[in-house]
């Protein structure tokens, strides 16, 4: 799921762009984006890890 609401709808005819964007996110929302933020950290974290241990191993 994206971090930021959509900016953008079209209208029902699909000729323009009507421009929007809410200010507020739902608790939902709020839950997939910091459950997805956390999911990434996770992966840098273990990423960084492997990294040192890379580095610790050819010394």
């Amino acid at each position: 799921m994206d971090r930021q609401p959509p900016a953008y709808a079209e209208c029902c005819c699909g000729a323009e762009k009507v421009s929007f964007l809410r200010r507020f996110a739902t608790r939902e929302e709020q839950l997939d984006w910091m459950n997805d933020y956390l999911k990434e950290l996770e992966a840098e974290a273990k990423a960084v890890r492997e990294h040192i241990a890379d580095l610790e191993n050819t010394e």
